[in-house]
């Protein structure tokens, strides 16, 4: 393993370091209330969650307009919310793989995701994860989320170094594209792959362990 330029290592959430949680959400009501997927897919991935992500509505605001929508099929707002905040789940490799990155005391670790504040907040309220990371990109500060060339030149920012200089983990190639565009180093990771994810930051330069 040669010297590594790399100063800095930016983390996705879900998919990353949690499971995908509107994935997992939606598998989750339909076979426990029998909720069609679709359906729940169209209110988790829609426009007004894009709004609600990047900060344009409020909670509020949003969930007022999810329970008008569910009028019609009989769901339930407030257990759509409570499985999409629960199916949030930790990737205890992806934690490990941080703490080390911490415990090193060479790199600046950085969480960048398009997400919601309440459900951080209550990620963090559970896991306690903010103390994994030096500093926190969070698409509802911003006005923006991903693929944003500019949400990305955010992130770039708060790793105070040049993008050849920090390596990103996205679950998603399409997120991770912009970020490429600018010079960051891409790794795309999927639940159960640390091996390999390990692999490709040790080809870095990055001291970690097999």
């Amino acid at each position: 393993m040669g010297e590594s330029r790399i100063q800095a290592v930016a983390f996705d959430m879900g998919g990353v370091l949690f499971l995908d949680g509107k994935h997992v959400c939606v598998d989750r009501l339909s076979e426990r209330h029998g909720y069609e997927k679709e359906e729940i897919l169209r209110l988790l991935g829609g426009p007004e969650s894009k709004q609600l992500r990047r900060g344009l509505i409020t909670d509020d605001h949003f969930w007022n307009w999810v329970s008008e929508q569910v009028k019609r099929t009989g769901y339930d707002a407030q257990v759509i919310r409570q499985f999409w905040y629960e199916s949030y789940e930790i990737d205890q490799d992806i934690e490990s793989l941080i703490e080390e990155l911490r415990a090193s005391k060479k790199y600046r670790t950085v969480v960048f995701s398009g997400n919601i504040k309440s459900r951080v907040d209550f990620i963090e309220a559970r896991y306690g994860f903010r103390k994994l990371f030096d500093e926190e990109v969070y698409s509802y500060d911003y006005g923006v989320s991903k693929p944003s060339r500019q949400f990305c030149e955010a992130m770039i920012a708060k790793c105070a170094c040049p993008p050849g200089n920090i390596v990103y983990v996205d679950d998603q190639p399409a997120d991770g594209a912009p970020a490429v565009e600018l010079g960051v180093n891409l790794l795309i990771y999927k639940t159960g792959g640390i091996k390999a994810l390990r692999q490709q930051m040790r080809s870095f330069g990055i001291d970690i362990h097999e």
